[in-house]
């Protein structure tokens, strides 16, 4: 990769947003599709349950039918509310993948040529590694280096997948 780098920067660039691109970056048209959407619900139920109370008010809606409309209004504007928070955390990290390539490649430059894998150099290439278990024969571990910036995983998402 430091090759590619050192022979055309903004090639390697491509390459690095495509590589995460298939690495599970999700659809950002879609997800601001979605996030529109809730956020016309998420005013559409204001409006329900704010109608809902008027109604109760003026004496045209009982208060049990009154009182279970907002309960159900008010549950699906916090999953919607919370849905909506998800979404924009995925679209602020899809906005740092440019700065996570430029970051990329100047740590490629950094330590590309050298020859001796030092604390500080570690620190500031992997995320995580992972060593698999012992096995009776004569077969290797498996080890697994997931890489600061390029790998699509945090040691918390890791954790997550593997106690399920």
């Amino acid at each position: 990769m430091l090759g590619k780098v050192e022979l055309d920067e903004e090639k390697a660039k491509e390459h690095f947003f495509r590589e995460r691109a298939k690495c599970g970056e999700r659809n950002r048209l879609s997800d601001e599709k979605q996030l529109r959407s809730l956020n016309d619900r998420l005013a559409e139920l204001d409006k329900l349950i704010q109608s809902a109370f008027e109604e109760k008010v003026l004496g045209n809606l009982p208060e049990s039918v009154c009182s279970n409309l907002c309960q159900k209004y008010q549950a699906e504007k916090e999953s919607t509310q919370k849905r909506i928070a998800e979404l924009e955390k995925r679209l602020a990290e899809a906005d740092t993948i440019e700065t996570d390539a430029e970051e990329y490649i100047a740590r490629l430059k950094r330590y590309g040529r050298c020859e001796q894998l030092t604390r500080e150099m570690c620190l500031q290439l992997i995320e995580f590694i992972t060593v698999g278990e012992k096995t009776d024969g004569d077969e290797p571990r498996h080890i697994h280096i997931y890489y600061k910036l390029i790998s699509n995983k945090t040691l918390a998402e890791y954790r997550e997948q593997t106690t399920k």
